[in-house]
């Protein structure tokens, strides 16, 4: 969860300026994709499992999955900015 969350919202904040819904999918994609190949890293130097088996059943699996996510995580974003736009609003301390 660690390298998927600072992943995901590094990247929408590089790309925030940009087009808010392509930052949206891009950094959900992103996101995940970075926290897929370090569950590669952990499997690998675990032992668990060979290479070739994780780039062929977790890498595509993930990417497929990273897809539908962007595009929910857009849908579910615009339906709160017009729902509830406050809840966007981030209060600092």
């Amino acid at each position: 969860g660690f390298i998927l969350s600072y992943v995901t919202y590094g990247f929408y904040r590089l790309l925030q300026d940009l087009n808010k819904k392509i930052a949206i999918f891009a950094s959900t994609i992103i996101g995940i994709m970075a926290a897929t190949f370090g569950q590669v890293a952990i499997l690998l130097l675990s032992g668990a499992m060979n290479f070739d088996v994780l780039l062929a059943t977790l890498i595509p699996f993930y990417l497929f999955i990273s897809i539908i996510e962007g595009f929910a995580n857009i849908i579910i974003i615009s339906a709160i900015e017009k729902i509830k736009p406050e809840i966007m609003e981030i209060n600092k301390i």
